[in-house]
């Protein structure tokens, strides 16, 4: 049990502000026949309303690790939806994973859903909830849909309380080289669905970027002021919501409450050794995270490219180009004008490199010509709307609304053997 009462919740929450999926929960305070019976913390379970309520389509395949790593088998997944059906999908993951190096990363390019992979990790990392490597997470496959695989969170009880602020620390935690170690069992594991994504550098670049730039918004570096600090201040929000129910508790089941002490213990000891493992150790100069992001990084619109009559429909996609030399984090970034599109969080575009924007990812893989699947390219897509048969304009703007570029197109210099459009503006 949390005597602090504050730990899941602050994990859950720190999910969701992450932009990840996320449980509820909540405080409640528990009544029988009229009279206070206990305190305890409702988390919402992972069933429909979960996943419609996080715009997730509750007909994929969703599998729940007991005790697996994605070694070699399906053996300890407990699988939840479509019954009916057999788990060679999860096997065909556990396949891919192991596949030849150059294989592998464009396996994992077009069948796991990369930006929600490496917020969850990201988010694991913050909390230093290390015990989530061969249990406590769900794996969910959009089936129907771009067909690619996400991590679910699942059992935070042992987030925010290492006895050990170096021990299953490592912004790697979970790879074969930073395992997750038991000491009281005197075992390590890792997970091999952890190991291939931050084994391959290109992703392994994109995590570390998303990573910094969720240090800074929820864990924050010592510069910040402690009043205006993301846990510190949700910490002292609780603690007034919960304090007298806590009291009540202890004096309802006779037992002595260490909650003023986990409490302070939480605030002042945990999330800062957290915060100084982070800043201090893995991060600064020469450090393996990267420095914060700069303000506005230049994003570019690379090229527009319309369906072509030979290739699969709703195929069409346009190119976002990378000019920087640094990873520039596009979470909950947008393009409107024709068409319409917002970027999960964890979209991450690495340094002089490309991000592919589809209409439809399925669609796009399947092209018959370059650029297609099986090439390890990195695809966003959903996008709604349509490119304009004659005159159109696209912008980009990031999560605070600013314009970062914007681009006008005539279909007048739509290039007939590709299908491109020559984009004479680029600008923001």
């Amino acid at each position: 049990a949390d005597p602090s009462y504050m730990r899941e919740i602050l994990a859950w929450e720190s999910f969701r502000d992450a932009g990840s999926p996320y449980s509820l929960a909540i405080p409640m305070q528990v009544r029988l026949n009229g009279e206070f019976f206990a305190l305890l913390t409702f988390i919402e379970q992972p069933e429909q309303s979960y996943f419609e309520r996080q715009d997730l389509d509750w007909d994929g395949a969703l599998y729940k690790a007991e005790r697996n790593d994605l070694s070699t088998d399906t053996q300890g997944f407990n699988k939840k939806t479509r019954l009916d059906e057999d788990d060679s999908d999860l096997q065909a993951l556990i396949d891919g994973l192991h596949l030849p190096e150059t294989q592998r990363e464009a396996f994992l390019f077009d069948n796991v859903n990369l930006p929600a992979l490496i917020n969850y990790l990201s988010v694991n990392v913050i909390i230093q909830d290390w015990d989530n490597v061969i249990k406590n997470y769900y794996l969910y496959r959009d089936t129907d849909g771009t067909g690619e695989w996400m991590p679910l969170a699942w059992d935070k009880d042992l987030s925010f309380r290492s006895d050990d602020p170096v021990l299953n620390a490592h912004p790697l935690h979970g790879t074969e080289a930073y395992p997750a170690t038991y000491v009281e069992s005197e075992t390590s594991h890792w997970n091999h669905l952890i190991d291939a994504a931050l084994t391959t550098p290109r992703i392994q670049t994109m995590y570390l970027r998303r990573l910094r730039s969720l240090m800074d918004q929820l864990l924050q570096s010592e510069s910040v002021p402690a009043s205006s600090r993301y846990y510190e201040t949700r910490i002292e929000e609780l603690n007034a919501i919960m304090a007298s129910d806590v009291y009540r508790d202890a004096d309802v089941w006779s037992a002595v409450s260490p909650y003023d002490a986990a409490v302070v213990d939480l605030r002042d000891s945990m999330i800062p050794n957290r915060r100084e493992v982070l800043f201090e150790f893995y991060a600064g100069e020469n450090g393996l995270i990267p420095a914060a992001q700069p303000a506005q990084p230049a994003i570019n619109f690379d090229d527009v490219v319309f369906r072509s009559a030979d290739e699969p429909e709703d195929s069409e996609y346009l190119v976002l180009y990378n000019p920087n030399g640094y990873a520039v984090d596009i979470s909950g970034w947008s393009i409107s004008g024709d068409i319409d599109i917002t970027f999960q969080a964890g979209v991450v575009i690495l340094p002089n490199a490309d991000l592919y924007v589809a209409k439809d990812v399925v669609a796009f893989r399947s092209r018959n010509q370059r650029p297609r699947g099986g090439e390890g390219l990195f695809v966003q897509g959903g996008f709604s709307g349509n490119f304009s048969s004659e005159f159109g304009s696209l912008q980009l703007r990031d999560r605070g609304g600013t314009l970062i570029a914007r681009t006008s197109y005539w279909a007048d210099n739509l290039d007939a053997a590709t299908q491109r459009v020559f984009l004479p503006i680029v600008a923001r």
